[in-house]
């Protein structure tokens, strides 16, 4: 298909890539190798992602960075609400959030 032709039908535009794919992937010699032995043989890096404890001070600046909104959540509460009130429940809530990341 010539680059410079604009009548081009959306059918032979889609032809024209998957016959691209087909001969792609005919002109690929097959594999001795399976993918599971190859990533058998990739090293194993040890899991070392870990979530870093918030601080009090993170989720209080967290709270006051949030949007003012009467807008109420499923349980009932708002973003004006919790600014409020967050420095009544700044431990617990801080608790809570790295209970979440900690145990997930």
């Amino acid at each position: 298909i010539p680059p410079s032709s604009p009548d081009i039908s959306p059918e032979a535009f889609s032809d024209f890539f998957v016959e691209t794919v087909k001969e792609v992937r005919q002109s690929i010699s097959p594999s001795n190798v399976s993918a599971e032995d190859l990533l058998g043989q990739a090293p194993r890096t040890p899991n070392t992602f870990k979530w870093k404890p918030v601080s009090c001070d993170e989720v209080l600046q967290v709270v006051k960075d949030m949007k003012s909104s009467n807008s109420k959540d499923i349980y009932g509460l708002s973003s004006v609400l919790l600014k409020r009130i967050c420095f009544s429940i700044i431990l617990p809530l801080t608790w809570c959030i790295n209970q979440c990341l900690c145990i997930g």
